[in-house]
């Protein structure tokens, strides 16, 4: 048995598992390294010639042409046979023994704090230091420059909004100037309720303002589409119509993701305010991309502009008022682009999707279903164990479980990465410790909120200095009238 070739081949490769198990340093020799590239180079000169000879071979034992059909039926019927087989193999091995499952991928800075110091030693030899403060004036001259034109489109856009972003507490819009980046460019994304933006300054310091103010109108209207998640269910039909349409399929697949672009692609030509002939160009585009409310939404907001109520008020009528039979109506009367411009505001994946559902669950008021959801991405390990531990936390304390929600966020503490998910939860564990009178622990957990805020989280220092100062009282119930 010794002498079958496969046989042969199985002892080796088991062999070399063994070797490598039990010998690494030797196995990750050089040489061994080098007979193995060679071994594996040898064998694929000779597989193409090996091939050839094989099919030459076999069409020169052919004594009689009738036996081709035949043999090519064989060989058709083994392909098939063996690569089914294979494939069932693999579903098997994949959901039985499930190879790579615990792994969640998380990054640990603690696995590279060895460069701390040859970082270190390399930042003093190439004189890193006196390289930034020779340019540390151009920055700041950048940010001056970029500083009045940002504030100004926030703040023009919070007043056609009629709502202040600051009611959004443990949120942040964030952007950063990149000077060493490609010019003229500008990347977004959102991680949980977090957004950012990067740009990267031209030689004549313009600035893409239309990209920005759509990634900071997402971080103002996402949260509403959170919390009236489900008003959305009637629309999801319209779904059915924008499947060949060629934007990204998150859009195609969450009514809630289509209908917040579409009222931001609204906002957008409100704000812009462009000559009708261009407005009418840039919805019929909007149609053909896919984003079938926009034309909805722009008739819609013409009300808005007269009325004196925001758009915290305002929304739930925006999308209420939706006929969806008319929308659906019009919706198959539109021929969809073969392309579509790339969204600026990047949706998150799958990871962590599940979380990302359970916070739209629990911003929706339903604590159940997104208790769930956060203990099935906490018991599955593949998505992050601190922000469902904060949910799970969250959800408890909206239920009164007050020993349960200082559990859960203690557990959150060991395990989050994630700054603000550390330093609210040193918040509330600060304000659980104030409600049962132990003062003393109520400011070490404020003072350790504070540390972790730093200068990017201050809505997060503002609490923990609140906290400093005074108790936390809770909010005074309602009166009944």
């Amino acid at each position: 048995w010794y002498k079958i070739l496969y046989v042969q081949v199985l002892l080796a490769i088991i062999l070399g598992v063994i070797v490598g198990w039990l010998f690494p340093d030797f196995a990750k020799n050089d040489w061994v390294k080098a007979l193995g590239d060679g071994f594996v180079k040898l064998i694929r000169m000779v597989i193409a010639p090996i091939i050839f000879c094989t099919v030459v071979s076999g069409i020169a034992h052919i004594s009689q042409v009738s036996k081709v059909g035949r043999v090519a039926v064989k060989a058709l019927v083994y392909f098939e046979v063996v690569s089914t087989f294979a494939l069932v193999l693999g579903l098997l091995v994949a959901n039985i023994l499930q190879p790579g499952a615990g792994f969640a991928g998380h990054t640990d800075a603690a696995a590279v704090a060895g460069m701390a110091p040859l970082m270190q030693a390399f930042y003093v030899k190439t004189g890193l230091h006196a390289i930034w403060e020779r340019h540390q004036a151009r920055y700041a001259e950048l940010t001056e420059i970029y500083h009045a034109p940002l504030a100004k489109m926030t703040f023009d856009t919070e007043i056609y909004l009629k709502m202040p972003s600051a009611g959004y507490l443990g949120r942040q819009f964030t952007i950063f100037l990149d000077a060493m980046g490609a010019p003229a460019q500008t990347n977004a994304r959102n991680y949980g309720s977090n957004y950012y933006v990067v740009i990267s300054p031209t030689s004549s310091t313009s600035i893409k303002m239309q990209q920005i103010r759509h990634t900071y109108l997402h971080y103002l209207l996402d949260p509403l589409a959170l919390k009236n998640g489900d008003t959305f269910k009637r629309l999801e039909p319209l779904l059915g119509r924008v499947q060949d349409a060629p934007m990204d399929d998150a859009f195609k697949n969450n009514i809630s993701l289509l209908v917040t672009e579409s009222l931001v692609r609204a906002i957008e030509e409100h704000l812009t305010k462009v000559p009708e002939a261009q407005l009418v160009k840039d919805l019929d585009q909007d149609d053909k991309e896919g984003y079938i409310l926009t034309h909805y939404f722009y008739d819609a907001l013409d009300k808005f502009n007269r009325d004196a109520a925001g758009m915290r008020d305002a929304y739930t009528d925006l999308i209420g008022q939706i006929e969806v039979n008319k929308e659906m109506k019009r919706a198959a009367q539109i021929e969809f682009a073969r392309e579509a411009t790339p969204e600026l505001l990047h949706q998150p994946g799958s990871q962590n999707r599940l979380l990302l559902n359970a916070e739209r669950r629990l911003a929706a008021g339903d604590r159940e279903t997104a208790q769930k959801l956060a203990q099935k991405a906490l018991d599955g390990q593949e998505e992050d164990a601190g922000r469902a531990l904060f949910i799970l936390a969250e959800v408890a304390t909206q239920n009164r479980d007050i020993d349960g929600a200082r559990t859960y966020f203690e557990r959150a503490l060991q395990t989050a990465h994630e700054p603000d998910v550390i330093a609210w939860s040193h918040i509330y564990l600060g304000r659980i410790f104030d409600l049962k009178e132990n003062r003393d622990a109520a400011l070490d957990q404020y003072r350790a909120a504070l540390d972790a805020a730093g200068v990017s989280l201050p809505k997060v220092a503002s609490a923990a200095r609140q906290g400093l100062e005074q108790p936390y009282e809770p909010p005074a119930a309602k009166r009944p009238e």
